[in-house]
């Protein structure tokens, strides 16, 4: 009962450490993806709206900033300046254009081209972009909220012979903006601009005509002007108690919903006037099924890590089990040893088997990390298919191409499948194999955690040599042998971090028999213990782990294979040699 109390509570604090490290990813990867979603669309903007500036400089240069132009403004020519600019107003109008608008040194509204006979009025006090280009007589550009329209502004002092006659400001609408993103990403837009500013700023005529109510908060508005469609209204009233709390924080931010069974992710961005104060938001809104994949993902990985785990758990307690069956069993045959002898043998055939068990306990994690990669490309291959099939690529050789990858990973994980299998049902009859090949074979099956650790392994073996014996009992040693060294290199890179893990495995013919040996460049043997490591329950390690593989691997060299295994030191790690017939 206590066995069983042991391992339930160790499975409990292991699977939460997993899956806390499971959610830790999920969380850390779908932020991440947030994070260069935000980057992205800020990037767009900022680009689009370099775009317009760059508009505006030109049209400064190639229509306004004439002296015909300039002449007028100074001589305050209202009728002359209009006329002179009507034409050219109209056709810029054509291409996002929003306003044309000339003003006094003194901030007074001197010719509006969208409201010709509304004039006069000084803007200094609503109009900081005015004020900067009239009193500090430079350039200014940025969003600014005015009486009538808001937009990205950009606002030119005027000089003609060096003298201050005024400023003129041409901008573009965030509609203008919208349609430009719209065109070049595909994504749907909505500019959502404050109800306070707007009733601040506004002719308070125009505040209904010029204005909707938003459907992300009640605090804001949309542009009378803005196309959205249905879809994306009733997205952004899906999104209302979230939207209503987050943009009270004036921060960028992301959200994800669902909206008749398609997955959007929504993005807000705030966007500063002049004063490099919050009045409004961006929210772009694009179908998005990344966050899905990620979640599925997640939960495919963490129910294999448990089912994994689970089974890892079971072959532990099995293990555990056996291994107290051994202790009694060995306390039991320390006075009977001539007496029964048949009981010696049945007791060396349960601690092969309960040695196996150990190495089975290893290599079902090694198995499990095998298993990832083919899965995970099994998993990019359906989301492709999907994504295939949305889009309209779902062609015959595209399918093809497919199925055969698929089958690809399917056969890996039936090999590995089979290796174990092949490792669990040894044949205990004498047969003919191909030695080279039985050690690669091992060696494969112990390599996800040799690389793991960063340990190489280097084979010497004739490649045509055909031996006659038991194939099991050879890989069983070679197991052993190869785990004890890793064991021995990994504790000696905890103290040198340069250590260069290297396992050397070498097998030839010697006499009328052969030799295997393991040479390593671990932390060795200490001379104390040396006469001792092969005796039963003997370790350096912690006693959970048994200490009977060298002791099995004597008891199979000498009654399965007929030989002895010995042990010698070298000037940097060890060196055992099994010799058989």
């Amino acid at each position: 009962m206590k066995l069983y109390l042991k391992y339930f509570i160790l499975f409990i604090i292991v699977h939460g450490i997993i899956s806390g490290g499971f959610y830790y990813f999920k969380s850390k990867s779908t932020e991440n993806y947030k994070t260069n979603r935000i980057k992205i669309t800020k990037d767009s903007l900022t680009s689009t709206i370099n775009g317009f500036d760059k508009s505006s400089r030109y049209i400064f240069q190639s229509l306004i900033n004439k002296e015909k132009i300039l002449t007028l403004m100074k001589n305050q020519d209202r009728e002359g300046l209009h006329k002179e600019l009507k034409q050219s107003y109209e056709n810029l109008t054509k291409l996002g254009l929003k306003q044309l608008h000339f003003h006094l040194p003194n901030g007074d509204s001197f010719l509006r081209f969208h409201k010709p006979k509304k004039f006069g009025d000084n803007l200094f006090q609503a109009r900081e972009s005015v004020r900067v280009a009239n009193v500090d007589k430079r350039f200014i550009r940025g969003f600014e909220e005015g009486k009538i329209f808001n937009g990205y502004r950009y606002v030119f002092p005027l000089f003609l012979n060096d003298k201050h006659i005024g400023s003129v400001e041409t901008s573009v609408s965030m509609d203008s903006i919208i349609d430009e993103m719209e065109k070049t990403h595909g994504d749907k837009y909505t500019f959502n601009i404050k109800k306070s500013i707007v009733v601040k700023k506004l002719f308070r005529d125009l505040i209904y005509e010029n204005y909707k109510p938003s459907s992300i908060s009640s605090k804001y508005l949309y542009e009378a002007t803005s196309k959205i469609p249905d879809h994306i209204k009733e997205l952004e009233k899906t999104l209302f108690t979230k939207t209503k709390e987050k943009l009270n924080n004036n921060q960028e931010f992301s959200l994800f919903a669902k909206l008749d069974n398609e997955e959007y992710m929504s993005i807000f961005l705030p966007i500063k006037n002049i004063k490099e104060e919050v009045v409004a938001f961006l929210a772009v809104h694009t179908q998005n099924t990344m966050i899905g994949h990620i979640n599925r993902n997640y939960t495919i990985s963490y129910t294999g890590a448990t089912l994994s785990l689970l089974l890892i758990f079971f072959f532990m307690f099995k293990n555990e089990r056996k291994k107290e069956e051994v202790l009694v069993l060995n306390q039991a045959l320390k006075g009977e040893v001539k007496e029964k002898s048949t009981e010696v043998k049945e007791q060396g055939n349960v601690l092969v088997k309960s040695s196996k068990m150990v190495v089975v306990g290893e290599m079902v994690g090694a198995i499990a990390h095998q298993w990832k990669q083919p899965l995970n490309k099994l998993g990019l291959i359906i989301q492709d298919l999907e994504d295939a099939s949305e889009f309209d690529e779902l062609t015959k050789d595209y399918i093809k191409a497919s199925v055969q990858e698929s089958m690809k990973q399917i056969d890996t994980i039936s090999k590995t499948i089979d290796d174990f299998k092949d490792f669990l049902t040894p044949n205990r009859e004498k047969e003919n194999f191909n030695v080279s090949t039985v050690i690669n074979h091992t060696i494969s099956m112990l390599q996800k955690q040799l690389t793991k650790h960063q340990i190489k392994v280097k084979i010497d073996c004739a490649s045509d040599l055909i031996i006659l014996s038991y194939r099991s009992d050879l890989e069983l040693i070679l197991v052993n042998l190869v785990n004890n060294a890793k064991e021995a290199i990994v504790r000696k890179k905890d103290y040198d971090k340069s250590l260069e893990g290297m396992i050397n495995i070498t097998l030839k013919e010697v006499g009328e028999g052969y030799s295997l040996e393991v040479t390593d460049n671990g932390d060795g043997v200490s001379q104390k213990i040396q006469d001792k490591i092969f005796l039963p329950n003997f370790t350096t390690k912690d006693s959970t782990n048994g200490g009977v593989g060298l002791y099995i691997s004597k008891l199979v060299s000498e009654t399965g294979l007929g030989g002895k295994i010995t042990f010698k030191e070298k000037s940097e790690g060890a060196c055992f040699t099994v010799t058989f017939s």
